[in-house]
């Protein structure tokens, strides 16, 4: 698929995991976990014939996941 539909998967993919690595210190939500949201960023990198602002985007995401804390957007 375009890179042009990806950016709404992405901003969704952005704000969750954000949340996420938020509450890992507190209680994470069931079912919500590290492992579903590297999940869906493969799926997304296989899907979307991304540009290279995207796939720089998909890396900080991994990233957070692998720190389990939040990037300032800024630095996304």
């Amino acid at each position: 698929m375009p890179a042009s539909l990806a950016d709404t998967e992405l901003d969704h993919v952005e704000r969750m995991v954000q949340y996420v690595t938020r509450a890992q210190g507190a209680s994470s939500p069931r079912g919500i976990d590290d492992d579903y949201w590297k999940k869906r960023l493969r799926t997304l990198e296989q899907t979307y014939d991304l540009v290279t602002a995207q796939r720089h985007r998909v890396a900080k995401l991994f990233e957070m996941l692998e720190r389990g804390k939040p990037v300032p957007a800024a630095a996304a």
